[in-house]
């Protein structure tokens, strides 16, 4: 199966879920930083949306990249699940500026959702997952308002993984020792995303 490509001829997870995101961030961040000062403490935030497929389809070290920090390509159900990680490094790596722009990231997982995402899903496995698996799609907005307004981020907490359905949460050991470790992995990754969006900004 060929790989979807964007218009810029990225592959289609990574353009969908990193660099769009954090173009829009980047592009954001202006607004984003002059709204700290009138607001509470940690209440100007930026949630990037991960998966549970960071848990159960990703590499061990949460990516695979290549020489220029770019992902490789490890086929369509792994690039999706590569690009959520991607967001959780987006995520922890603009933590990082937390102390100097006011601005509050996280993480999150927003659960196993009945969505349009298992509308090819047949068979006795898709009735299993409907009936035991799958929640009502409002969960997802329960996770995703939790990481927008729950008092308990606070600048200290930035770059925090949250559970469904709102909680904190953590990562694979693979994934964090990606970002905390000497493999530099999601510094090379997200200074990549930089590259790759300067010429939008």
């Amino acid at each position: 199966m060929p790989v979807s490509t964007s218009a810029q001829r990225y592959e289609l997870q990574v353009a969908t879920n990193c660099l769009g995101h954090y173009l829009l961030y980047q592009l954001l961040l202006p607004l984003l930083a002059n709204a700290v000062a009138p607001s509470q403490t940690g209440s100007v935030r930026v949630a990037w949306a991960a998966s549970i497929a960071i848990h159960v389809d990703s590499p061990p070290t949460g990516i695979l990249i290549n020489n220029d920090g770019s992902l490789k390509d490890v086929g369509v159900s792994a690039n999706y699940s590569q690009a959520k990680v991607g967001n959780v490094f987006l995520a922890r790596e603009c933590a990082k500026t937390t102390p100097q722009t006011g601005v509050v990231h996280t993480a999150f997982n927003s659960g196993n959702l009945r969505t349009e995402l298992q509308r090819h899903w047949t068979g006795l496995a898709s009735k299993i997952s409907d009936k035991f698996i799958v929640y009502p799609p409002v969960y997802g907005a329960y996770t995703e308002l939790w990481a927008a307004i729950a008092p308990e981020i606070t600048p200290e907490k930035s770059g925090a993984y949250i559970y469904p359905w709102g909680r904190f949460g953590s990562l694979p050991g693979g994934i964090e020792c990606s970002i905390t470790g000497e493999s530099g992995i999601s510094a090379k990754f997200v200074d990549w995303c930089g590259e790759q969006t300067e010429a939008f900004l």
